[in-house]
């Protein structure tokens, strides 16, 4: 296209580069009155479905996409066969441009630049996105030294990564052992090539400066890298360690998700040449963190369990038994949108793990959410038909829906409630016998072949809730006759205590005097309604009253 062309609402300035498919334009937007970037593709590529569907899922890429750190989607159309993606105008420089004129950067910057992208990469990660081409040419710095990743050409889904055709992409000094080798790909081959540019800003020098993906390849297999402060002795130890585990060959040796990898940047920060970034598990403090997580757990302190799980979870996002754990905290504290999205993403990481679907149930239950619950419990037996659980969970279901049905009336002595009911939200997360239980941490789990479980709760038998004025009623009721004249005759006397004229009586008869005189001379709660000025004992005896109606009447109920 040619200067002051117009292309839909734009009007072309000037062509800033061009390749072997199409060119990149710097064009205008006079209703906007800004500067965007426009994407084109040849017309005569324009001619191929493929070239088109694949420049087309480009542009929906950055339609979906919305961080700081990712240039912004503007618009993207076809005219008069011109297929052309608009985006945000960035005003500043290619990052390779900058390592080419300074050699290198700070660590304080080299750690900025890379927690900006690592921040990035989290976000189109949890889109389900791969980049495969992160490298210095595509991350540009604003003026203002805002980092922006650009440039998701060759990006493919998380689930198109996972089955390859063994076809070979991207730019091989950056990319994975297992990208040049055509291996599958999951978010730790984006993370590795961070690693690559990490290096690379702090030392001013590649990792692999081979100008062959065979070589390239055979170093990355064989070849030792150097730690980065062997190259420049400025390096912090802590930056030492970290980008060591970024380029780790073996994929399960690194961060496992960008955020872990954040969290250590920042982390670092605060103590570059101390930092020590051990995987979660292997962590003694983080490991003993999970434990006491557990153990809150099951003492029912499901706010100290959220806490130090929480810490846990970010050391160790892809395990699917802390987001279990979190599930059921959750719970516990009755926060049920949050307890649903812990227990989905851990049976998202561990689809095939029947307790996290059974814990899943109880969690519903607890929840009061009965059909959900329900059906949850089904589908597990449809899958074991014989699992005792499951089983007995449909019926405390049933019972509970019809509970709830009939919760207009007040359930007879002795009627028997599930626990669901009678204490709302209530989850019992104490291990069954026979239990499996982590040796360390949640990636660490013993087979023995029984599935964890948390105890079913029991059906409680209980008296009516509702508060007696009169107390010893409550324990007629309940079928504790003797109870119940003792306690309406120790009311009477109480009521006989704030009804009566103390005070003058008192003063008439025996005209107390000493310590206790003020006592009897307390004016009462009654004494504005009273024909008496003071009533003596009626404050205490009042207040006897109240704490009797609020603790006797429980006591009262039978027992299960």
């Amino acid at each position: 296209m040619k200067t002051l062309d117009t292309l839909k609402s734009f009007v072309i300035l000037e062509e800033l580069a061009h390749g072997g498919m199409g060119a990149v334009h710097v064009g205008y937007n006079p209703a906007a009155r800004r500067l965007v970037a426009i994407k084109t593709l040849f017309k005569e590529q324009g001619k191929d479905k493929t070239y088109v569907e694949r420049f087309r899922w480009e542009g929906d890429i950055y339609r979906r996409l919305s961080h700081p750190n990712i240039v912004a989607y503007v618009d993207m159309d076809e005219v008069e066969g011109v297929n052309f993606i608009a985006m945000e105008h960035v005003r500043g420089r290619p990052l390779d441009a900058i390592l080419k004129e300074k050699g290198r950067l700070s660590w304080e910057e080299s750690v900025r630049i890379a927690g900006s992208l690592a921040d990035a990469m989290a976000h189109y990660h949890e889109r389900k996105l791969l980049h495969r081409d992160i490298k210095p040419q595509n991350v540009l710095l604003t003026v203002d030294g805002v980092v922006k990743l650009i440039d998701f050409g060759i990006a493919i889904s998380l689930e198109q990564a996972a089955q390859p055709d063994g076809s070979i992409v991207g730019t091989f000094n950056y990319a994975s052992p297992e990208q040049n080798q055509g291996r599958k790909l999951d978010e730790r081959s984006d993370i590795y090539a961070l690693g690559l540019m990490l290096y690379e800003m702090l030392t001013g020098k590649r990792v692999f400066p081979q100008t062959s993906l065979a070589e390239v390849s055979s170093s990355q297999l064989k070849a030792d890298v150097p730690y980065p402060s062997a190259v420049e002795s400025d390096v912090p130890k802590g930056l030492d360690k970290i980008v060591m585990k970024l380029i780790a060959r073996d994929a399960n040796a690194r961060y496992q998700k960008a955020k872990e990898l954040l969290a250590d940047l920042e982390l670092c920060k605060e103590d570059p040449h101390g930092f020590d970034p051990r995987s979660a598990f292997d962590d003694e403090g983080i490991t003993a963190k999970w434990e006491q997580a557990r153990t809150f757990l099951v003492k029912k302190d499901f706010d100290q369990a959220l806490r130090l799980a929480q810490v846990v979870l970010s050391r160790k996002s892809d395990s699917a038994e802390v987001h279990a754990l979190l599930g059921k905290a959750h719970a516990g504290v009755g926060a049920a949108d949050y307890a649903m999205a812990s227990f989905a993403k851990a049976m998202e990481l561990e689809p095939d793990n029947d307790q996290h679907r059974l814990d899943y149930g109880i969690a519903l239950y607890g929840l009061h959410k009965f059909d959900e619950a329900a059906e949850v419990f089904q589908n597990i037996l449809d899958l074991v038909p014989d699992n005792p659980y499951a089983k007995r969970y449909i019926g405390l279901c049933q019972q509970a829906k019809s509970a709830v049905a009939s919760a207009t009336s007040t359930p007879a002595a002795g009627t028997p409630v599930p626990a669901a009911v009678s204490n709302p939200g209530a989850v019992r997360p104490v291990s069954a016998p026979g239990a499996v239980k982590p040796e360390s941490g949640p990636g660490k789990v013993k087979s023995s072949g029984v599935v964890p479980m948390q105890s079913a709760p029991l059906p409680v038998a209980t008296a009516s809730k509702a508060a007696y004025l009169w107390w010893g009623i409550g324990a007629f009721q309940a079928g504790k006759a003797g109870t119940g004249l003792v306690l309406s005759l120790l009311e009477a006397a109480l009521l006989a205590a704030i009804a009566l004229p103390w005070t003058p009586l008192w003063e008439g008869l025996v005209a107390p005097t000493g310590p206790l005189g003020p006592l009897f001379a307390a004016n009462g709660p009654l004494a504005a309604a009273a024909p008496f000025k003071e009533w003596t004992v009626a404050g205490p005896a009042l207040l006897i009253f109240l704490i009797l109606e609020l603790v006797v009447p429980p006591k009262t109920r039978p027992s299960s």
